[in-house]
C-alpha cells in the first residue's frame, strides 16, 4: 500500500487507501485478484504511475 500511495498526490491519499483496503477485505484468493485487477483499473486512470505498483 505505501509504494502506491508514495505515487500520488497527498489529498487523494484517503481515496486511494480506502480503494486498496477494499482488496484486503475479500474472502478468497480468486475474489483478491478480481479486487486487485478492479482497483488497478480504477487507481490506474487518474493515477497512471500507481499501476505499476500493483
Amino acid at each position: 500500500m505505501r509504494n502506491v500511495l508514495a505515487k500520488i498526490h497527498k489529498g487523494s491519499g484517503e481515496m486511494a487507501a480506502a480503494t486498496i483496503r477494499t482488496i484486503f477485505a475479500q474472502a478468497d484468493a480468486q475474489a483478491v485478484r478480481t479486487q486487485l485487477h478492479t482497483a488497478a483499473a480504477m487507481l490506474g486512470r487518474p493515477f497512471p504511475r500507481s499501476k505499476r505498483c500493483c
